[in-house]
């Protein structure tokens, strides 16, 4: 009976997927890239259009056609939205680094990080510390070409480089977490 405690124990402290690699500054832009979008997925970048349509459709109705305050900061408020749309890489990489993966404040010999996926957790693991997150707490997967960002509810990012680890277990580790939907196969 002792044995098949043991066995069961040690078989819960195995992570189902386990991968490192080391944080740098190339892989933080990148993640804020894909964290951005396009322009077309960028919130900033659609609320834009959307006031200049409203602009374009004050200018021309006659019950808004001669008040200039309006249309006046109707314009303001696209050019200001029209910034940040351009911007919002940048925006997307302050909010990864003040999530703690600003590679000018870790040290180079501290840059290394393991994570460890286990059934209904992920352990991301540096020299310094470990930080544990509930898979349920996932908010939101970010996929790639070359990585996926899991953002988690605390205000965590987890980047998983696909060359960390084969294309069939990235597919899978995906799969786990709930980032990708699995296809049945016909």
């Amino acid at each position: 009976m002792a044995k098949a405690t043991n066995k069961t124990e040690t078989s819960l402290d195995k992570p189902l997927f386990s991968l490192s690699y080391d944080l740098s500054a190339q892989l933080t832009d990148e993640a804020a890239r894909l964290l951005a979008g396009d322009k077309t997925r960028n919130p900033a970048s659609v609320t834009s259009y959307a006031v200049l349509v409203l602009i374009v459709i004050a200018a021309l109705a006659p019950a808004t056609k001669g008040n200039a305050p309006l249309l006046v900061g109707m314009v303001v408020v696209e050019v200001i939205l029209w910034g940040l749309a351009d911007r919002w890489p940048q925006v997307q990489l302050r909010k990864l680094r003040h999530a703690g993966l600003d590679t000018a404040l870790i040290p180079a010999d501290k840059r290394r990080r393991t994570v460890a996926v286990y059934e209904d957790t992920l352990t991301v693991t540096s020299p310094d510390a470990a930080e544990t997150l509930r898979i349920a707490d996932l908010r939101g997967a970010t996929l790639g070409n070359e990585m996926a960002v899991l953002a988690f509810a605390n205000g965590s990012y987890v980047l998983v480089p696909s060359r960390a680890m084969s294309a069939q277990r990235y597919r899978d580790l995906l799969k786990h977490v709930g980032a990708v939907k699995e296809t049945a196969k016909k």
